[in-house]
């Protein structure tokens, strides 16, 4: 946490890596950035330094105690002599974060100083995030979900965070009541690990203060049933989002109850959302259609992909609209419900059909399960 403030605030560029992904993959973050400095903790330097010299970046790898990390002084090396780090300014690259690579290779998404600003307002005014909140951070710290949707808002709201070492299912619950946690952001797939262990134990869940969950992707309605019971007193809120589009766009309210199928709706502060089909017109309610989210970047929307001009000149179209690749379609209350990644939709004797949505209906069944897919019949074991 402390670099993370350090390094933008001197007017240079942060990327969090997971140094649990294995050599190849710090190798191949490292030369894709060519860093100025590597800070590394002694539990991973051996392997990092394996990466420096497998990448052939000249960089400086800095190794430093907890109570170094608090200290004033620069190391004289790092910048040539005579010259200064320049000063952090607004449209400034402050962080570099990683897609997900679902629809291929990841790419290094450059966010300025105004967009992790923009992230922090947007989901503390649209969360309804209280000064008296303390958000729950067990996301790794080279997510957007950590960084941005954890994170950044306490610092608009005055919050705090509280921060356990990593994940844990079996202590998800645990963890949040012993540090106080109010506010906690979850993807469904470690969301339902955790209730699953939940289950396992046979014991009543104390979450403690936790008051709210935002949470990405659903989970099956048989999972959602063990949830209520387990923990009613928790409000889910869906939401939606990218780390190209920095944060949320799309999401319930604080007011509203979750009806667990659709996301929301537009967020404050969204310029504006389109669905296209596939010949660029617009989808009208209930037909699906890619999100498409119109913005600024290096404010609203990224500053673009690292190095990848035509990847960054693809995604944002005409420079203010940013092609999610996601498929949605809008209900007449104006809520929207996730269909899946445009290219994961098989088509089929002129029907759509989700993968995502396979993928919920098979989470509720805990036995041996035949699909008929395409006139052929797959097995697949979901326990």
């Amino acid at each position: 946490m402390a670099l993370w403030l350090a390094i933008p605030a001197n007017g240079a560029a942060v990327q969090a890596i997971d140094p649990d992904s294995g050599l190849l993959a710090v190798e191949r973050a490292l030369r894709a950035t060519g860093p100025v400095a590597v800070v590394a903790a002694a539990s991973n330097v051996g392997l990092v330094s394996d990466a420096i010299a497998r990448a052939e970046v000249s960089t400086r790898l800095l190794v430093p105690s907890d109570d170094e990390l608090w200290t004033t002084t620069c190391p004289a090396d790092l910048h040539p002599a005579g010259s200064e780090p320049p000063s952090a300014a607004p449209d400034l690259v402050a962080g570099l974060l990683p897609t997900s690579g679902t629809s291929g290779a990841p790419k290094l998404v450059q966010l300025t100083h105004r967009n992790y600003v923009m992230s922090a307002e947007r989901l503390a005014r649209n969360g309804g995030y209280l000064a008296t909140d303390r958000h729950y951070l067990c996301s790794p710290f080279f997510h957007t979900n950590a960084q941005l949707y954890l994170c950044a808002p306490p610092f608009v709201t005055g919050g705090s965070i509280a921060i356990v070492p990593r994940f844990s299912a079996s202590m998800w619950f645990d963890a949040a009541r012993r540090t106080g946690a109010t506010i906690a952001s979850m993807v469904a797939p470690p969301m339902r690990m955790a209730l699953q262990r939940a289950v396992a134990s046979g014991r009543p869940v104390d979450p403690g203060p936790l008051r709210a969950v935002h949470y990405g992707m659903t989970l099956s309605s048989a999972d959602w049933q063990e949830w209520d019971r387990l923990v009613p007193e928790i409000h889910m809120r869906q939401i939606y989002g990218q780390t190209e589009s920095v944060t949320g766009v799309l999401g319930g309210a604080p007011w509203e109850t979750d009806d667990r199928v659709t996301i929301g709706r537009p967020f404050l502060g969204v310029d504006e959302v389109r669905l296209v089909r596939n010949d660029g017109s617009d989808a009208p309610d209930g037909e699906p259609g890619e999100l498409w989210v119109r913005g600024t970047p290096g404010v609203t929307l990224m500053l673009g992909y690292h190095e990848a001009p035509d990847a960054t000149a693809e995604t944002l179209v005409d420079g203010r609209w940013l092609r999610t690749g996601d498929v949605m379609v809008r209900h007449a209350s104006g809520r929207f419900e996730f269909h899946g990644r445009g290219m994961h939709i098989i088509r089929r004797g002129g029907e759509n059909l989700s993968t995502y949505s396979l993928e919920i209906d098979l989470q509720a069944w805990s036995s041996p399960l035949a699909w008929c897919l395409t006139g052929r019949c797959v097995i697949f074991w979901v326990g």
